[in-house]
């Protein structure tokens, strides 16, 4: 994926970024969580964009009013902190690129 269709992608995964930080500041977070792939000619990185927006969130929240609007849908910073725990779990959780801390599952036959 490359820098600008990452860019989209987060801004598309969680609209209330796109109105609390710049590009810039988007970037960096991306960029903070990613890694390359490929030779060294490619531009493609892999990104974690769960640890990104979670990082991302974390730092608007600082930013943003007590309440705010977009689309008409009118929000508190206590929503925006219930959206910032459901992206902290899963930039916990990885996955084989970006190993985290994970959650155990036991699945159990109880048919009988």
């Amino acid at each position: 994926m490359t820098e600008s269709e990452a860019l989209i992608a987060i801004k598309t995964e969680c609209k209330i970024l796109s109105d609390a930080l710049t590009d810039t500041e988007l970037l960096y977070f991306l960029n903070k969580n990613s890694k390359s792939v490929g030779s060294a000619l490619e531009n493609d990185k892999l990104y974690n964009m769960n640890r990104a927006i979670y990082e991302a969130l974390s730092s608007a929240i600082t930013a943003l009013p007590k309440t705010f609007s977009r689309g008409g849908v009118s929000s508190t910073l206590a929503d925006l902190t219930d959206t910032i725990k459901d992206y902290k779990a899963k930039a916990r959780i990885g996955n084989s690129d970006f190993p985290g801390v994970g959650i155990g599952v036991i699945i159990r036959d109880i048919s009988n």
